[in-house]
């Protein structure tokens, strides 16, 4: 039997193009991001998630694991006081698993949350990354960057997908 398989590129294309196109539907229906601090107040964000690496550690492959985020919000108008955004630090870890060989990645990065919508946010998050490969104790730092968006199912979860370099997520955000 002859089975085609759905390439990953086509899979991230796809969400890259919800999370883009997602702002705009949602701004017809009545959006919020000019009205600032019209979110849900909120300290943490604790987010675990199934990654996925892009990057070829030397020669090791793509990887996938799971990895979590913990984000700390510092300010809910910091950068742009006319919109709903908010900013915060976040620090996670993603163990990577690459044929034989496994790595953990220690991202650490400014995240910049715009609140298009009750329902709807979206993310950029530049910074930087920490690795080590077991197999052959080797560490290594990265830069990291990524865009990702929030369906919030309430004021205190959310489904998050994640793109950027060096891995792709998705996951769960849990506000308090």
């Amino acid at each position: 039997m002859n089975r085609t398989k759905l390439p990953f590129s086509a899979f991230a294309s796809t969400l890259l193009g919800a999370a883009l196109f997602s702002p705009i539907a949602a701004a017809q229906e009545g959006g919020s991001i000019t009205q600032p601090r019209a979110h849900t107040a909120y300290s943490v964000d604790i987010e675990p998630h199934l990654a996925f690496g892009f990057e070829r550690y030397r020669g090791y492959g793509a990887g996938i694991g799971p990895g979590a985020r913990f984000n700390f919000i510092f300010s809910h108008d910091a950068l742009v006081p006319e919109i709903n955004n908010s900013v915060g630090v976040g620090v996670g870890f993603d163990l990577l698993f690459h044929d034989s060989r496994s790595t953990l990645q220690i991202p650490v990065v400014m995240q910049w949350n715009f609140y298009f919508h009750k329902r709807f946010s979206a993310f950029f998050e530049p910074g930087l990354g920490f690795g080590y490969t077991f197999s052959d104790n080797t560490a290594r730092a990265f830069p990291v960057i990524a865009i990702g968006a929030q369906i919030h199912f309430s004021s205190k979860q959310a489904l998050v997908i994640r793109l950027g370099y060096p891995t792709a997520s998705l996951g769960l955000s849990f506000f308090f």
